[in-house]
């Protein structure tokens, strides 16, 4: 070992000591990784040097961090600076494209700038320089407005107590459209098998039906069952009369079509399809308060749909308040953090032969009610990473999905969500969670 190596390692000792840390000895929350990239070290080299100081600390003895090895093992690495400084060149470029730097496209542009380096050899000097594959999506471009709106309804939800406002009480509302078939898709097949045949006149006139769904967080009831948060999955159709014959069906016979969603039809659902269901599925809340929260498209607040929700929540004794998240804001919304895209991958597994809008209806409320708890209530954990992430961006969105620690929390026996304001789930992490 070098004397740079040996100083970097002391100095890695002394930041690590002087790090906060929990009562049992473990650093706080993402203080880890930012050891990790400040003292360029591995997760192997950290837990190494961490166990020489605990081990020193246990037994008062004098620390030594001189390297073991006494000579060095196997082959050398031929990753020279220059190649190095190439291939993250090559990278940025891409990374400007939007285009993904496969194995491939790396060697080509490592040759026209003069090193021969295989396929598989590429693919390890990836790998030695901690190369990993990251999702991009387009993100909504925020206007100043927006942006303190997004970061005034957040400081909403947060008490006098300087934490996140209990959610139990909250039913989060929203719409998404399902499609009969789809476009494209992968399949097995064997050599004597063929793939089912798909036709449609075009790819914009494939049925497809809205559907109004509601959930609230897992919970307990009084009785000590577990209520499962699925509220309701509504249909936007109607049944009417086939106006004339076809090789489907014959004149008159009662068929399902999808209906145009407008402020009275969505006032309608709100009304005798979404409260009543909330009202049975939390019948113990009734002098709770009761938060709806859905987001501010027309037909939700238009049409004097506001003064209604709020005449209707009150009836009966019952204390039930409509929230209208902020604008441009799908990020503070249970249902499309998490349960949409979870609904649309299990809904393929109720297919059926049939192609009918009946059928559809039929399999996503299926899916609906079959989804599991334990995925709902970790969208809940994830509402309140992003509400921590859009104060900490002053109510923008320039944030990658966050990494919550939820599946450690839950094997921990704790509740998926962490209430507190700043990103300390008060919870020590393990080396997997941060990795």
């Amino acid at each position: 070992m070098n004397i740079a190596d040996l100083q970097n390692n002391w100095v890695f000792v002394h930041a690590y000591r002087n790090a906060p840390k929990y009562e049992d000895g473990t650093v706080f929350r993402g203080e880890k990784q930012k050891l990790l990239a400040k003292f360029g070290k591995t997760a192997m080299q950290y837990r190494r040097l961490v166990d020489l100081v605990k081990e020193s600390d246990r037994n008062d003895g004098e620390l030594d961090l001189q390297d073991r090895r006494h000579q060095n093992l196997g082959r050398p690495s031929q990753l020279t600076p220059e190649i190095e400084a190439a291939m993250k060149a090559i990278n940025k470029t891409n990374l400007k494209k939007r285009l993904r730097s496969t194995r491939r496209r790396i060697q080509y542009e490592l040759k026209k700038v003069g090193f021969e380096i295989a396929l598989s050899t590429v693919h390890r000097y990836i790998l030695l320089l901690n190369g990993k594959l990251a999702v991009w999506h387009i993100k909504v471009l925020l206007t100043q407005e927006q942006m303190v709106g997004r970061k005034a309804f957040v400081d909403s939800q947060i008490t006098s107590l300087g934490e996140f406002r209990c959610v139990e009480n909250d039913v989060h509302v929203d719409e998404k459209w399902f499609y009969l078939m789809q476009l494209d898709g992968r399949l097995l097949v064997f050599p004597d098998d063929e793939l089912p045949e798909q036709y449609a006149r075009h790819k914009n006139d494939i049925p497809k039906v809205m559907f109004l769904c509601a959930v609230c967080k897992p919970q307990k009831r009084p009785d000590g069952s577990i209520m499962n948060g699925l509220i309701a999955c509504e249909a936007f159709t109607e049944i009417i009369e086939a106006k004339r014959t076809s090789k489907n069906r014959e004149k008159g016979t009662l068929t399902e079509q999808p209906i145009t969603v407008d402020a009275p039809t969505y006032r309608a659902y709100i009304k005798d399809r979404i409260i009543p269901k909330i009202r049975k599925r939390l019948f113990w809340k009734k002098q709770e308060k009761i938060t709806i929260r859905h987001d501010g498209a027309k037909p939700h607040d238009g049409g004097g749909n506001a003064s209604f929700f709020r005449r209707w929540g009150q009836l009966y004794g019952w204390n039930i308040v409509f929230e209208t998240q902020s604008a441009q804001s799908p990020d503070v919304n249970i249902l499309d953090i998490g349960v949409f895209n979870g609904l649309q991958a299990l809904s393929d597994e109720y297919r059926t032969d049939s192609s009918s809008v009946a059928d559809l209806v039929t399999r996503v409320k299926n899916t609906f009610y079959r989804y599991p708890l334990q995925s709902l209530d970790n969208c809940w954990g994830v509402l309140h990473e992003n509400y921590r992430l859009i104060r900490m961006c002053d109510g923008g969105n320039k944030y990658c999905d966050p990494h919550c620690g939820i599946r450690r929390r839950v094997t921990a026996g704790l509740d998926p969500v962490n209430y507190s304001i700043d990103f300390d789930d008060g919870f020590s992490t393990d080396d997997e969670d941060q990795a």
